[in-house]
């Protein structure tokens, strides 16, 4: 338990730091409408095939995206392709599945190893659409979350 609330201690000071204003700043008053659902399919399938030009093409040209804790942080198009085209499937094969963190459309991402027949929890991925492309993405690799969420602990396909 103490790795998760470090995780949520770390998460929180990010948001803080990225959204001083609080997450009414920036947080949809509803749930997502049927252009970002299509979009979070789109994304989702972009890295389940390992596709990371299908994921720019969903970026607009100031997206930010940043991976916590300490991994980085891109800012515009061109920078964020870079980093997809470079470092999107080391960690191995992805599967994701659909959720929500703080009104936002999210997906928990599972990653499968070289050799690993399981999918095993990676990341939890925060979208910010706008105007039907992504505006932000926001990781954070705190895979002792993903029990919060109601997750499953791992995935077989």
């Amino acid at each position: 338990m103490p790795a998760v609330n470090s995780a949520l201690q770390r998460a929180r000071a990010t948001l803080r730091d990225k959204w001083p204003g609080g997450r009414l700043e920036w947080s949809p008053t509803g749930a997502p409408d049927p252009a970002q659902r299509e979009l979070l399919r789109r994304y989702i399938a972009a890295h389940e095939r390992g596709d990371p030009q299908a994921l720019v093409d969903l970026l607009c040209e100031d997206v930010r995206l940043t991976i916590e804790p300490d991994v980085g942080e891109w800012t515009g198009k061109a920078a964020v392709a870079d980093a997809l085209r470079r470092d999107m499937n080391t960690p191995g094969q992805w599967r994701m599945l659909a959720v929500a963190a703080d009104r936002q459309p999210a997906v928990a991402a599972y990653v499968r190893g070289a050799g690993d027949a399981t999918f095993r929890p990676f990341a939890l991925i925060v979208l910010r659409v706008e105007a039907g492309l992504l505006r932000a993405i926001d990781v954070v690799k705190a895979p002792g979350l993903f029990a919060a969420f109601g997750l499953p602990a791992s995935l077989d396909r």
